[in-house]
């Protein structure tokens, strides 16, 4: 709240006169641009312009008083012409004569859009008169980001909390109000000195407000601009009497003593702290906020000259001096329950506790152990350049460190802190108490993982090995009975080869013999020559149209008829035509055109067994009739049955002389290599029935 605001209700109304004043103004600019044409003339007409207008580059001249001019700064020239300040960031040909704070100048340039509002470019700058800075506007908490301070000179109560020096410019970093700002200013030869004498307390900081904003002009923050160390002035000089009241850590932020009252705290060091330390009396704890290089170690009793804090639960007290008195013993931390211990005594206390270990996070900043006592589960935090031990889950920890407490309220009451964290100052801040047996649930269930998945792979590699026999088993079946087949195969050539010679050799070679002895008597007997014909010639006609016979019998039970793509059936019928053609004979086929699909294998056997009946029939029976039937009951097997009326011959003294009949063993040889049964049946006198049934399924690979 400003200082010339009484109460809230003076304040409000302060602000809403401020607000019809600029209100006024930007109106009495805008009227006057349209008195004097497009040239703008004041800035609060050069505000009124949206970007579009502004980037068409309208003439501006404007009168006004020089804020602030830092050549080496980015934004280095702000001015002020009693109705809006402007940031000018590009003065065209420099400066003529040297301008200070105050000096009145002329501005010329053309309007562009660039800003979070319009400005000038290409401005040339005009040294008017001598003068002074008006008084700055002193802010109030909810006027710090109201957009019509922007390039205002203005002045905030605030705490300078540190500072950063880069590339020649100094940046403090402030609380304004509570909030978090920072402000700039240009590097000098004292410029640390100043600094370190202004850390921790509480001052007037006078500077131009600047506005942080994106590439579509939305606000993203806020700072100050600040000529020099004279625009931040301290609130109280630092003294060296001692004359500040001594309080005690539990006095601190009490009534009398405010947050902008300076008193001094003597107590011991606890902890050091990235911000300071910790500080202990006999009536409490609290975090000392202490930028100066100063090595503050845990023993050491110091006398503290600051200002009280707000914070969450406890004040903190602000550093302007700190004076070593002695070092002694470092503290002993407190036992700590949460349930039990009074929560509040510990905020900021030196503690230690045994707590259950449950994992662990790291970053580059800080290590955070996941720890438990009882049912609370808490956080204890290690720097991020400490070396961890080897912690295991389930391991119990002595920690010791600083108690920090959080609550999961939006409003931090002290009777509603329901958790906390610890701050450990280093590794000695951890220590292994009892380690964590090693048949942990976690691992368990890991090697029962692990086992499981062993069995899995055992199970998958004899499931693969067992395929591979299998395969391995069907291969070796396979080549066997390929084996076996060749071999039977090459059986029946052999045997065919025989009956061929024996068929040869008891007709063909046997009527040659025949013929050649009635040629050789023909030639030497005496007799007339028409005797000799009609003796000899006529005999070797009739041999002659007996071999025709044999070798015609011969070459059909050599023949294979080819299927040529066609029906089994259909070529079984084609056989049978053929071999009743020239003979007195009648074949029939019988049985169903339509039969399941027959491999070639089948088909050619079945076709070399059906033509080794019927042309047996016809060498041997004499029949007037063979009738061949075709079936397939069940669409599972297949059976060929030949029928004739012939003769017949004995089956069981053909089958006890086994000489000049391989044509049985042909046939049966055939159907047992295609897995079936084959049954004759003949007696004298009444015909021959062969009948071959094969089972289809057992040679299924071999259909096309």
């Amino acid at each position: 709240m400003s200082e010339e605001c009484s109460s809230s209700v003076a304040c409000h109304w302060a602000s809403l006169k401020s607000q019809v004043v600029l209100g006024m103004l930007l109106l009495a600019g805008v009227l006057q641009v349209s008195a004097e044409g497009n040239t703008i003339t004041n800035f609060a007409a050069l505000r009124a312009l949206t970007p579009a207008e502004a980037a068409r580059g309208m003439p501006v001249r404007i009168e006004g008083t020089l804020l602030q001019f830092q050549p080496r700064s980015k934004a280095n020239f702000f001015m002020h012409d009693g109705t809006a300040g402007c940031a000018i960031h590009t003065i065209k040909g420099g400066i003529s004569g040297k301008l200070v704070p105050g000096d009145r100048v002329l501005l010329e340039g053309i309007s562009e859009s660039l800003g979070y509002y319009p400005t000038v470019k290409d401005a040339r700058v005009k040294f008017l008169a001598k003068g002074t800075l008006p008084p700055p506007v002193k802010l109030s908490a909810g006027q710090l980001f109201n957009p019509e301070w922007d390039s205002e000179w203005v002045e905030v109560p605030a705490v300078v909390t540190g500072y950063k020096l880069a590339d020649g410019v100094l940046t403090l970093s402030l609380e304004v109000f509570g909030l978090p700002f920072k402000a700039e200013l240009l590097q000098t030869s004292d410029t640390e000195k100043w600094a370190d004498s202004l850390l921790q307390r509480p001052v007037r900081l006078r500077g131009v407000m600047a506005t942080l904003f994106n590439s579509r002009r939305q606000m993203t923050g806020r700072y100050f601009h600040v000529a020099s160390f004279n625009d931040i002035i301290p609130a109280r000089l630092q003294t060296n009497d001692d004359t500040s009241p001594l309080l005690k850590v539990n006095q601190l932020l009490t009534g009398g003593f405010g947050p902008t009252e300076h008193v001094r705290v003597q107590g011991t060091i606890t902890q050091q702290d990235p911000l300071g330390f910790y500080l202990r009396d006999d009536s409490g704890s609290t975090l000392v906020y202490a930028t100066h290089a100063l090595s503050y170690s845990p023993g050491m009793r110091v006398v503290v000259d600051g200002i009280g804090g707000m914070a969450p639960f406890c004040p903190i007290l602000r550093a302007a001096r700190v004076v070593k008195l002695e070092h002694v013993l470092p503290p002993e931390p407190v036992p700590f329950d949460f349930d039990k211990t009074n929560r509040l005594m510990m905020h900021d206390e030196l503690v230690t506790m045994e707590a259950d270990f449950l994992g662990l996070r790291t970053s580059v900043d800080e290590n955070i152990l996941q720890c438990r006592i009882n049912q609370h589960v808490f956080e204890a935090l290690l720097p991020g350049d400490a070396s961890l031990p080897n912690l295991i889950v389930g391991d119990r920890l002595l920690l010791t460190g600083i108690c920090e407490l959080t609550t999961t309220h939006e409003l931090k009451r002290p009777e509603w802190a329901d958790g906390f964290r610890l701050h450990l100052a280093g590794v000695s801040g951890v220590k292994i108490i009892d380690r964590a047996p090693w048949w942990t649930p976690q691992r368990l269930l890991g090697l029962m993982l692990v086992g499981l998945l062993l069995l899995a792979g055992v199970l998958f590699w004899t499931w693969q090995l067992r395929r591979q026999l299998a395969r391995k088993t069907v291969q070796l079946a396979a080549e066997m009975q390929a084996r076996r087949d060749a071999a039977i195969e090459f059986q029946a050539t052999q045997r065919e080869r025989t009956r061929l010679a024996a068929n040869l050799h008891d007709t063909l070679l046997q009527s040659a013999t025949a013929l050649n002895y009635q040629l050789e008597a023909c030639e030497t007997e005496s007799l007339p020559p028409a005797e000799r014909k009609v003796n000899y010639l006529a005999a070797a006609r009739r041999i002659v149209q007996h071999v025709q016979q044999d070798l015609r019998g011969t070459v059909w039970a050599l023949r294979v008829l080819p299927l040529d793509d066609r029906p089994f059936a259909e070529a079984l019928r084609a056989l049978a035509n053929q071999l009743a053609e020239g003979r007195a004979v009648k074949i029939i086929i019988k049985g169903e055109d339509t039969l399941p699909a027959v491999s070639d294998f089948v088909a050619g056997n079945l076709l070399l067994v059906a033509q080794e009946a019927m042309h047996n029939a016809l060498k041997h029976g004499q029949p007037a009739q063979i009738e061949t039937s075709i079936s397939a009951p069940d669409g599972k097997h297949i059976i060929i049955e030949v029928r004739d009326d012939g003769g017949g011959f004995d089956l069981e003294a053909s089958l006890r002389t086994k000489a000049g009949h391989f044509g049985l063993e042909g046939m049966r040889e055939r159907v047992e290599r295609l897995g079936g049964t084959l049954r004759i049946e003949s007696h004298p006198g009444w015909g021959t029935v062969v009948r071959a049934e094969v089972s289809l399924g057992a040679f299924d690979e071999e259909i096309s």
